[in-house]
């Protein structure tokens, strides 16, 4: 019976936690985290700022697992490989304990990075906010009550989904980003154009290519304009938790921590796992931070086998994502262009507006859908899509299609379901599949 100590209980540690008691039911499973509850559905939060999650207790999950030991509201203060030992330290008592290992599994997660700018971090939980535990929101929804203009630092998902939560709440929004676009990892500039407009329309206004230089009590400072401000939400990314790790002498770069295919890290019966882990892309095999949920998952899967002895590969993940904003589905996988381009690619776009349904049939929603090819090999890079709720399945054919290694002529010819009441004929990811290889081919 092996001993598997686990630090950190996310999406990759409770991966981690029900696929050792599905496979390796007799190993002993012993768990260290801060929280004072098992799992929190982090990606939940904006919703339960918006009122659609009416209750803080819908995003804790309790592991009903037994024989699982669990130091809960404790955290991992020091490894020492050598004794295979990790110092604890209960962060109510302060008493320290050291936990026994044969596999040690970090699952240590992410901090949200907080940009040097004069002012921030000083108001940081007073009327500057990040989205990520259930204190913080709580405190933000209380201060949201009397605010009347909200500033929103970073266009990534976890901003947008908030401004949008705030802008329902009746507070002026405006949106700073100091690159070209919105969800400038996920979207080109043109499809964010589309996202931005629905959010004009809205009412919320979008600074891009701006930075904000200053933050004081009352105001906020963009372009050496001061503007009014109640509160601020800081949505500007995460920065991996790896200094555990590093500590050890475990291998880390600045996208995480660094492991084989395997997940095991530079130091022996050490393993880690979600968004700690620096991941190598499936197109390319070069390293970049996922920080999403789907690839912790598998994360997990993969390096709770190999840490009971069994063999299983990680291959690399296509940073596939999806989110819901303003009533809009926005769902991409793989590169976008400038990523592509980036990495070297000469690349072909299809891209085409469409309807999920027939025109004449009530509910169609209006939807638009881009892929992306190497031009050299046909083979598929990427895509992106925006239409209404429920319309961004097409995204997951498509990262399966990355995966497979397929064409454009390959995805061309994939065979629909069809009915009127569900779908359209062509769909319009085989549109602008089509016109792609029409590209390809003059």
């Amino acid at each position: 019976m092996a001993k598997i100590v686990i630090v950190g209980l996310g999406t990759a540690g409770i991966s981690v936690c029900l696929t050792i008691r599905k496979k390796y039911p007799k190993n002993e499973v012993t768990i260290i985290d801060k929280k004072e509850f098992d799992l929190l559905h982090s990606c939940g939060l904006p919703f339960l700022l918006d009122g659609r999650v009416d209750s803080p207790e819908k995003l804790k999950y309790t592991l009903k697992i037994s024989g699982i030991k669990k130091y809960l509201n404790c955290e991992a203060i020091r490894i020492i490989p050598e004794k295979k030992d990790i110092e604890t330290k209960n962060l109510k008592s302060g008493e320290r304990e050291n936990v026994s290992y044969d596999s040690l599994i970090l699952a240590t997660g992410t901090t949200p990075f907080i940009p040097p700018i004069p002012g921030l971090r000083e108001l940081k939980d007073k009327r500057a906010f990040t989205i990520g535990d259930l204190e913080g929101v709580a405190r933000l929804k209380e201060v949201a009550k009397k605010a009347k203009r909200a500033l929103v630092i970073g266009a990534g998902a976890t901003g947008l989904e908030a401004a949008v939560a705030l802008n329902k709440k009746g507070l002026e929004i405006i949106i700073v980003e100091a690159l070209k676009s919105l969800l400038p990892r996920a979207l080109d500039s043109d499809m964010s154009e589309i996202l931005e407009e629905h959010l004009k329309k809205k009412g919320i206004k979008i600074l891009l290519n701006k930075r904000v230089e200053r933050v004081d009590e009352k105001s906020v400072t963009i372009d050496g304009k001061e503007i009014p401000n109640d509160v601020i939400i800081i949505s500007c990314g995460v920065r991996p938790n790896s200094e555990l790790a590093k500590k050890a002498g475990v291998k880390t770069s600045d996208y995480g921590i660094v492991t084989d295919e395997r997940m095991e890290t530079s130091v022996k019966n050490i393993y880690a796992a979600g968004d700690c882990v620096q991941v190598s892309s499936l197109i390319d095999k070069r390293p970049f931070s996922a920080y999403l949920a789907t690839p912790a998952y598998e994360q997990g899967r993969a390096v709770a086998m190999n840490a009971c002895g069994g063999e299983a590969r990680y291959e690399g993940a296509l940073a596939s994502f999806i989110s819901l904003i303003a009533d809009l589905e926005i769902a991409s996988t793989g590169f976008n262009k400038d990523q592509a381009e980036s990495h070297g690619y000469e690349i072909v776009e299809g891209k085409v507006k469409g309807l999920t349904k027939p025109r004449w049939f009530p509910g169609a929603k209006e939807i638009t859908f881009k892929v992306i090819a190497d031009t050299k090999t046909g083979k598929i890079l990427g895509a992106q899509e925006i239409g209404g709720e429920g319309t961004g399945w097409r995204i997951n054919i498509v990262s399966l299609a990355i995966k497979a290694n397929l064409s454009l002529e390959d995805l061309s010819k994939v065979e629909f379901a069809y009915s009127p009441a569900t779908s359209h004929i062509p769909d319009v990811l085989l549109t602008a599949t089509d016109l792609a290889l029409r590209k390809l081919k003059t």
